[in-house]
């Protein structure tokens, strides 16, 4: 997406569901009517914007109403969200990926939200946050609730079974042998003990398993920094978990500097990205993300993935497929405590690089 279509989409996004005439978008984006019309055209046609013809009063032109649709809203909001997958920055060190003296803002319970998070929309973190009970939320995110709850009542109780089952997904899992390391992408702990992170849900394990939390936002790393505490074998990561290699390179990094590295090259690695869907609506730019993972990550990785809390946003499972992820045989952990409020957007699917045959006691 260039930067007029951006543009026309942001100005469409403002005005919610009451939508704009062409000259209207003309005016707030300043671009030629011609141009934005191209633009327009091409939004209608990728189902982000949708066109309705106004009706025509006598002696007026007949004029189109341009409104931005669910996809559209997510799209921005993707964008809003995540630097571009190509922007040269600077890699993040490793002595800040560890760096456990600094001292976040706030206390490790959700007492204290961010409040300049920097974007204009919902952040699919302090959402979820938000809709489990947490405090670590802001007015925008309440509203983005809000809307979910008026087309599924039943949000908040989605919400709480995907948490209670990611845990037991990942505790099963290290029971089969199958967790050597863990890189959360896009989830972050935005408060403890609202969401399972999977520092929490590994705690009990024999052997320390090394988590990696990638987070898009410093507001939100400092959140996560309060919850993560000064546990030794947890990092954090500021960057976007949509570039498979840059994020991929901060984390397996090792040179005189930094001598130590919490996420090794060599092992497979389970990529907890259950909002993934929430931050790449789109679906071919989403397969495109997760086949990237797929070339960047050892074989016989696994891949955690679950619907979106928001029924406009398409199922990431198949796409997962298409991106050439398979199903990990064998590995169906439904226990009776939560199976009465599962479907298949609160299922999280373990899906893997290749064929790979779990081994262990069965859960």
């Amino acid at each position: 997406m260039n930067t007029t279509t951006h543009r026309i989409l942001m100005v469409l996004a403002k005005t919610g569901g009451r939508g704009l005439t062409g000259p209207e978008i003309q005016q707030r984006t300043g671009i030629n009517a011609g141009v934005g019309h191209l633009h327009l055209m091409r939004l209608v046609t990728v189902g982000l914007v949708t066109r309705t013809r106004r009706p025509r009063h006598p002696g007026a032109p007949r004029r189109c109403l341009y409104r931005v649709t669910d996809l559209g809203r997510a799209e921005g909001r993707q964008l809003e969200l995540l630097p571009p997958l190509r922007a040269r920055r600077a890699l993040p060190t490793l002595r800040s990926l560890v760096d456990r003296h600094a001292t976040p803002p706030g206390r490790g319970d959700d007492s204290s939200p961010p409040d300049a998070f920097g974007t204009r929309w919902p952040h699919p973190v302090l959402l979820r946050n938000h809709l489990l009970g947490g405090t670590l939320h802001r007015p925008i995110d309440k509203l983005e609730a809000l809307r979910l709850r008026e087309r599924d009542p039943a949000v908040d109780t989605r919400a709480r079974t995907v948490e209670a089952h990611r845990g037991h997904v990942l505790r099963t899992l290290a029971d089969h042998g199958l967790v050597e390391q863990v890189l959360d992408l896009s989830t972050g702990v935005p408060a403890h003990g609202v969401v399972c992170c999977a520092h929490v849900a590994l705690e009990d394990d024999t052997s320390p398993i090394p988590v990696v939390y990638v987070v898009t936002d410093k507001h939100l790393a400092a959140a996560t920094r309060a919850a993560i505490g000064d546990h030794p074998r947890v990092g954090l990561l500021v960057a976007n978990p949509c570039d498979a290699r840059t994020v991929w390179r901060a984390v397996t990094r090792l040179d005189e500097e930094h001598p130590r590295r919490l996420i090794h090259p060599g092992r497979p690695v389970v990529l907890d990205a259950l909002t993934i869907s929430d931050l790449v609506p789109d679906p071919r730019r989403l397969r495109a993300v997760l086949r990237a993972w797929r070339a960047t990550v050892r074989e016989d990785s696994l891949l955690l993935l679950a619907g979106s809390p928001d029924p406009a946003l398409p199922d990431p499972l198949p796409i997962a497929r298409r991106a050439g992820w398979q199903r990990l045989p064998g590995i169906v952990p439904l226990p009776s405590v939560i199976h009465a409020g599962m479907d298949h957007r609160t299922r999280i699917s373990v899906l893997t690089t290749g064929r790979r045959r779990s081994s262990g006691r069965t859960a």
